[in-house]
């Protein structure tokens, strides 16, 4: 019992702040940018950091919104590619078994950091971070190695997926950060490197008109 409510007390902590990082106000709090220096970013590496770790325990999914908050602000977005979450993020993506809540908002998290590609553009092409969107967008389409190139078979999904299994939503914010990535001619260029197109020629997505803008993106990228 005493173990129940020491778990319940984390997730309704997390549960708040993610309530107050959803302001601006708030998201300066959290990454100590208006108190001292020292303990500026203490907090979001501090819950970021056991996010990681505690990777199946569900106290601690409320992190996940709390980074993607997080990344709404630009100084957040800075910090986190700097230290390169954008990594972090994805291979707790790819490597593990992750429930639909933390794999929402990490997703949404990596698609705010992407509003960066003129600042970092550098940092990008170094961490080749339109390889790590597209290793998501294959594992979350559930696209095995048979239906990949042989430059991606490493990246095959975790299982395969049913259309029905697949979050589309997910998947359309993945298009929508490669789109990001479009607007910078030196990671357009590495994207045609690296094939992206073989991977987008996978995607799926049903024939209805909620969709439709989502493959025309697709179509654009390509």
């Amino acid at each position: 019992m005493e173990e129940d409510e020491s778990e319940q007390l984390i997730e309704h902590s997390f549960m708040l702040l993610s309530n107050i990082s959803a302001l601006d106000i708030g998201q300066k709090h959290l990454l100590g940018l208006e108190g001292d220096q020292k303990s500026k970013f203490i907090i979001a590496e501090s819950i970021f950091g056991m996010s990681c770790y505690f990777s199946k325990n569900k106290s601690f999914d409320f992190v996940s919104n709390i980074m993607a908050n997080l990344a709404c602000l630009e100084e957040g977005r800075n910090f986190m590619i700097e230290h390169k979450y954008i990594e972090a993020i994805v291979v707790q993506m790819v490597t593990k078994f992750l429930n639909q809540h933390r794999r929402k908002y990490l997703i949404q998290c990596i698609r705010n950091l992407l509003f960066e590609f003129t600042t970092h553009e550098e940092k990008f092409l170094e961490m080749n971070v339109a390889r790590d969107i597209c290793k998501v967008l294959i594992d979350e389409q559930g696209i095995t190695e048979d239906k990949l190139p042989d430059a991606w078979k490493i990246w095959k999904a975790k299982q395969v997926k049913s259309e029905s299994d697949i979050d589309y939503h997910n998947t359309a914010h993945m298009i929508d950060a490669l789109v990001l990535l479009t607007n910078s001619d030196k990671l357009l260029r590495r994207m045609h490197e690296i094939d992206v197109n073989s991977v987008l020629t996978q995607i799926r997505f049903p024939q209805e008109p909620q969709w439709e803008d989502v493959t025309l993106r697709i179509q654009v990228i390509q």
